[in-house]
């Protein structure tokens, strides 16, 4: 939308003069409107773009037959940052993991795969650290020891392990 620099009332577009205040257009402003709808429509045109982009991915990130990702196929991608086949030997391990921990601590899955992911992607950011998921879960569940007898809170054995962690890398 453009509005007349005269009256500040809203025109969808710019002719010879106002219709509300019969303001004549210079075309300094007529060459600014035009652009404005130009500038509007790429930024159009790159949300449409975008959205095909997204849609593209997320077509891509699904199960050959198309239902819904289990968490531990999204984590197993999230590990290797490419697609995974749903038979893939890492999301049969992240599953384990998650039922094992989820057992052990009590919480829920997601739960634990955003506490994990939370933990990887702390230490990749604060510390230029990288840590593959699946072997930082792996590790977080040793830790836990064989039925989380000290009811340890699971996001205090990711704490302790980013600060191990960090520490021997020297930070």
């Amino acid at each position: 939308m453009h509005s007349c620099p005269e009256c500040g009332q809203n025109l969808p577009n710019v002719g010879k003069k106002c219709p509300h205040c019969d303001h004549r257009f210079t075309d300094e402003e007529k060459a600014a409107f035009k652009a404005k709808q130009k500038e509007y429509a790429f930024g159009c045109l790159g949300l449409v773009i975008l959205m095909i982009i997204i849609g593209a991915i997320a077509s891509c990130m699904g199960d050959d037959d198309g239902k819904d990702l289990s968490l531990g196929h999204k984590l197993a991608i999230l590990n290797s940052n490419e697609r995974v086949s749903k038979d893939d030997a890492t999301v049969r391990r992240f599953a384990y993991l998650l039922d094992e921990i989820a057992e052990k601590t009590g919480y829920d899955k997601q739960r634990i795969a955003d506490v994990t992911y939370g933990g990887v992607e702390m230490l990749k950011k604060k510390y230029g650290i990288e840590v593959g998921l699946l072997n930082f879960m792996e590790e977080a569940n040793t830790a836990l020891g064989e039925g989380n007898e000290m009811n340890i809170r699971y996001e205090d054995v990711v704490t302790g392990m980013i600060i191990t962690i960090s520490s021997e890398a020297g930070q």
